[in-house]
């Protein structure tokens, strides 16, 4: 009787102990499912055929990079495949007479933030490059 109820104590601390270890915080990894902030666009302009945007860099330790997206024709696509760490990018404005931009930021985990506030520009195709108006070539004072 005396040894039944040692082994019952005995199985009973190592259970204890057991249940004790599987609480333990430290040795339990929960994923990362919190995004880094949205970034703050602190400009947007455009020149010839080209837009660009740039922001503050986030503080995130776990940053990964940001990624640039473009409205262009009615239609938004990722403009860099990869998130990049640079804070500032031009795109072609590939014929569009405005282009929209915003940024987002991923961390290492892949959690993408919010988009940042867009910044609409417009593209003004420089005047040697327009075509002139028929007619008017060398007739008005305008010109």
């Amino acid at each position: 009787m005396k040894q039944s109820f040692a082994c019952l104590v005995a199985v009973t601390l190592m259970l204890g102990m057991v249940l004790a270890g599987c609480g333990n915080s430290s040795s339990v990894s929960r994923p990362d499912t919190t995004p880094p902030l949205a970034p703050v666009v602190t400009g947007a302009d455009a020149a010839g055929n080209t837009a660009r945007i740039w922001w503050q860099g986030n503080t995130e330790p776990d940053l990964a990079g940001y990624t640039v997206y473009a409205t262009m024709n009615g239609v938004t696509h990722r403009v860099n495949e990869t998130p990049m760490m640079s804070t500032s990018l031009s795109v072609p404005a590939n014929g569009a007479h405005q282009v929209t931009l915003y940024v987002t930021a991923s961390d290492v985990s892949g959690n993408e933030s919010s988009p940042s506030q867009s910044r609409a520009v417009i593209i003004v195709v420089p005047t040697k490059d327009r075509a002139p108006i028929q007619g008017l070539q060398d007739k008005s004072p305008w010109l």
